[in-house]
């Protein structure tokens, strides 16, 4: 993996999250609840926008996979974006004609939203699939742009939901028209794609694409639960929370970007997959301390979502699971072609989660409840999947380490100590245990640095 490239993809991402932290703390604080609340759902519809291409540029993303970019013909190509702009073209009308009857301004900007945002997914899957980092970094900056152009438009001049929802739709109908016309003018003629080929391509995405689809429904239940279970202050306050862990999230599909086409080139190779497993586990274990700096943040100049804070406590233990569930495992089902298997796991997990959110919803009948259910239908995920794949086995230091992990997590919440300083003791805390139950590996990371640094060194 090229180290130069995947810092800059990650540089670009954490530029992503400071936007999110803007959005996420500035939003709140200039909306009303009920304006919050109608933003949150519409930013719920257009995180189904990626599924309407129908499994055609999710085929092209695992066929392409690994592959250099000079090596496969602009031709080619150019007929894959010319399929997939008639597939979409179609799912648009349809949604036109249904946003007629439904008569929510909200799904209306969703159907404006997604021919721009597919164009955008499908150059990015593009350069993703075939390692070309520099150009999906350059894709990303745009879109970051788009989203403080948002931001910054309805704080600093009109206080309107619609208002955000409109830039949104025009800044990436802007990034798709640049974008789409670097495809058209890079060749003057485009091959034909034969139907044989689209119904290979498609039938081959289409099961990664409803599994992603699956996946996506999952980690968005518990908000449709609380939507329409619950009151639309419920609802802001666990948006708001979801908006906060989301700012992890974002750093999480940064890491997915990159480790698709280097598992792509190892495929196989069960000594790289375990070291991957363990390099997230290291990592995301981290995570919950950024809870802390969160909450200091929130009590101090957002008091009015303090409710919030109690949701993204129990959200954020979930973290090394939804890391390693969406960058390892699903990743690893794509590489080994087996994205019906992927599609049935991902079932399974929707079912069990839909099952605990109902009792969650109409017996126990508390709103902050429902987070728990998605930390635990996370775990056996992990657990679940860890047996489809040689060199992820369970070890005893990772049970040991996620008991003591989580028992960490939960004291020092109740410490009775300034957030900040908690954030200290627990990261404190989370070093130790690392060293204690993965010495060898903390060992290798650092003498892995260390090599890198005196090879550097010795070049210059």
């Amino acid at each position: 993996m090229n180290i130069k490239k995947s810092l800059r993809v990650i540089l670009v991402e954490c530029f992503g999250i400071l936007i999110g932290i803007l959005s996420g703390l500035v939003i709140p604080k200039v909306f009303d609840i009920q304006s919050y609340a109608y933003l949150k759902t519409f930013t719920l519809y257009i995180s189904y926008a990626g599924m309407m291409h129908f499994g055609f540029s999710d085929g092209m993303y695992l066929i392409l996979g690994g592959k250099d970019i000079d090596d496969i013909k602009k031709e080619k190509i150019k007929g894959y974006f010319y399929v997939m702009l008639k597939i979409v073209t179609v799912v648009v009308v349809v949604l036109f004609i249904v946003s007629f009857f439904i008569k929510d301004i909200a799904f209306t900007y969703f159907v404006y939203y997604i021919m721009p945002w597919q164009i955008v997914l499908f150059i990015s899957l593009l350069y993703r699939a075939t390692g070309e980092f520099n150009k999906y970094v350059v894709v990303r900056i745009a879109q970051n742009i788009v989203n403080l152009a948002s931001i910054l438009v309805v704080i600093l001049l009109i206080r309107s939901p619609v208002l955000y929802m409109k830039i949104q739709v025009i800044g990436n109908l802007l990034i798709a028209l640049v974008s789409g016309a670097l495809i058209i003018f890079s060749t003057k003629k485009s091959e034909k794609i034969e139907r044989s080929e689209i119904k290979s391509i498609t039938s081959m995405g289409f099961t990664i694409m409803i599994a992603n689809a699956v996946s996506l429904l999952f980690v968005t239940l518990d908000r449709w639960f609380v939507k329409i279970k619950f009151t639309v202050n419920d609802f802001a306050y666990y948006s708001f929370a979801v908006s906060m862990l989301s700012l992890f999230l974002v750093l999480i599909n940064s890491v997915t970007v990159l480790f698709y086409p280097y598992l792509a080139r190892n495929k196989g190779d069960d000594t790289v997959v375990s070291k991957v497993k363990k390099y997230i586990i290291l990592i995301c274990s981290f995570a919950p301390g950024g809870y802390f700096v969160l909450e200091f943040i929130v009590k101090n100049f957002l008091p009015g979502y303090v409710p919030s804070l109690e949701v993204l406590g129990i959200l954020i233990i979930g973290i090394p699971f939804i890391t390693l569930t969406s960058v390892l495992y699903a990743n690893l089902y794509k590489v080994g072609m087996r994205g019906r298997e992927y599609l049935i796991v991902a079932c399974k997990m929707v079912a069990l989660a839909f099952v605990l959110n109902v009792f969650v919803s109409y017996v126990l009948k508390q709103a902050v409840l429902i987070a728990y259910c998605t930390d635990i239908t996370l775990f056996v995920w992990y657990v679940y999947s860890s047996k489809d794949f040689t060199g992820l086995k369970i070890h005893k230091n990772e049970i040991f380490h996620f008991i003591v992990y989580v028992i960490c997590y939960e004291l020092i919440r109740i410490i009775p100590v300034p957030s900040l300083i908690k954030a200290f003791i627990f990261i404190i805390s989370m070093a130790i245990l690392e060293y204690i139950f993965f010495n060898e590996d903390v060992k290798e990371s650092f003498l892995m640095i260390k090599n890198r640094k005196n090879v550097k060194n010795t070049k210059e």
